[in-house]
């Protein structure tokens, strides 16, 4: 092989940082400043005008032991953030912990008891054990969660050895008073680290953030997947045909009865006004309440439907439409005019056909 093409490849490796992972997280360069002799403030004799020094640029005072603050034992990675990434969750600039908030969102469930559900699906997939000390304070404590990590090696090694990491976790969740939000917050109580003939139960800021972070990021995570497939499962079932009927709502007035969740009907219902000549001009899904006005269907889309060109039996003039839910798997509809009186039983008779043929179609278009 070609001399100098080894001694390329070997500058090339050096230049290119092959740098161990405890090189990484220290800071180049000289750490000299360190070891500097403290410089005396200049005194002012008390006789003499005392200058007026602005307070922005003040440098803070040490901690008490200042090697673990600056220097070569001062970590210059980038902590880990928490990401939350799931619909519902955001973080402030008063958590000081490793903690995340999660909004309460359409559920039955209140806002702890859905945080709840996502850890424990979280660690059951993972496998790892848990307790509830105290199940109503919403406390959880993992058991130990072992993991074998890549341990600090020079470059030119064959062999990389191997740590073993053990660490355990509490797992808050802090409800809102008023009920529409909730904190969890993830806390490292333990942390075994052992190389095989070294063992350190050391936790340092830095390596506490990062697992704490890595953990209530996976609870996220685990929140946000669900999401995605609730969404998936929801579209589906809002595309797909709905058996209806005609009936009476819980006020006794004359409605069209559709065998779906009000949350799929909800958006269902909207889709299905559109498609027959429905401008829906406001609405407000936690009354049900939906004011349209209707403009008249397209001539060759009614015509391909009933076979000929009359419209619905309606005044092109406003309305108002009231959707409930009726029972966990019913809700109703009730059609009114703009003074919110509702329809007389005859007039809900002559369109539900309509409303039933379009509620009843798949792949509606979203």
């Amino acid at each position: 092989m070609n001399k100098s093409l080894i001694v390329t490849a070997l500058s090339v490796c050096l230049l290119s940082g092959c740098a161990s992972k405890v090189e990484r997280r220290i800071a180049s360069g000289s750490t000299d400043y360190a070891t500097l002799p403290k410089i005396t403030t200049t005194k002012v004799p008390p006789e003499l005008q005392q200058p007026i020094v602005a307070p922005d640029y003040a440098i803070p005072q040490l901690a008490a032991n200042p090697a673990a603050v600056y220097g070569r034992d001062l970590p210059v990675v980038s902590p880990s953030l928490v990401l939350p990434l799931a619909r519902g969750t955001y973080i402030t600039e008063d958590l000081t912990d490793t903690s995340v908030i999660f909004d309460k969102l359409d559920t039955d469930l209140s806002v702890e008891e859905l945080v709840m559900l996502h850890i424990d699906a979280h660690l059951n997939r993972a496998g790892i054990a848990y307790t509830k000390p105290n199940p109503a304070k919403q406390r959880i404590v993992t058991d130990w969660i072992v993991s074998f990590e890549d341990a600090d090696a020079a470059w030119y090694e064959f062999t990389t050895p191997s740590t073993e990491v053990g660490r355990r976790f509490e797992l808050l969740i802090n409800p809102a008073p008023h009920g529409r939000s909730a904190t969890l917050t993830v806390n490292l109580i333990d942390l075994v680290v052992s190389n095989g003939t070294d063992i350190s139960e050391t936790i340092d800021p830095f390596t506490k953030r990062d697992f704490e972070a890595q953990m209530i990021n996976a609870v996220i995570q685990q929140f946000a997947s669900q999401q995605i497939i609730d969404d998936e499962n929801r579209i589906a079932q809002i595309r797909s045909g709905i058996n209806s009927e005609l009936g009476f709502d819980a006020n006794g007035d004359s409605a069209i009865i559709i065998n779906a969740q009000y949350d799929i009907t909800w958006p269902k219902f909207q889709l299905v006004l559109r498609k027959l000549g429905f401008d829906v001009k406001d609405l407000d899904k936690s009354t049900g309440l939906l004011f349209v006005k209707y403009q008249g269907l397209d001539e060759s889309w009614i015509k391909g439907l009933f076979g000929s060109t009359k419209e619905l039996p309606l005044e092109k003039t406003d309305y108002r439409i009231l959707i409930k839910k009726l029972t966990d798997e019913k809700s109703s509809v009730t059609f009114m005019d703009d003074q919110s009186n509702s329809l007389t039983p005859l007039l809900v008779s002559d369109l539900y056909p309509a409303f039933a043929e379009v509620l009843g179609q798949n792949e509606l278009d979203i």
